[in-house]
């Protein structure tokens, strides 16, 4: 069994050596969870959007829903 220096003083050795693999791999993993995280808050916030559009509009006796771009004035 490896012992965890000598697993460190490996992976070390193994960025070292791939300098652009290991570059390109951590702008794979900062692009990705940065798209995961916009995707995150656009879904907040449709819902939030929606959920205040259905409260405005059931206070009104309304019951639709409207879904296109949101635009001032409706």
């Amino acid at each position: 069994m490896i012992s965890p220096f000598d697993g460190l003083k490996i992976a070390f050795s193994a960025l070292k050596t791939n300098v652009m693999r290991s570059l390109l791999t951590m702008l794979g993993i900062v692009i990705g969870v940065g798209a995961v995280i916009v995707m995150v808050a656009i879904g907040a916030g449709a819902r939030d959007m929606i959920g205040q559009q259905i409260r405005h509009d059931s206070r009104g006796g309304s019951s639709r829903i409207r879904f296109g771009p949101h635009t001032e004035g409706l």
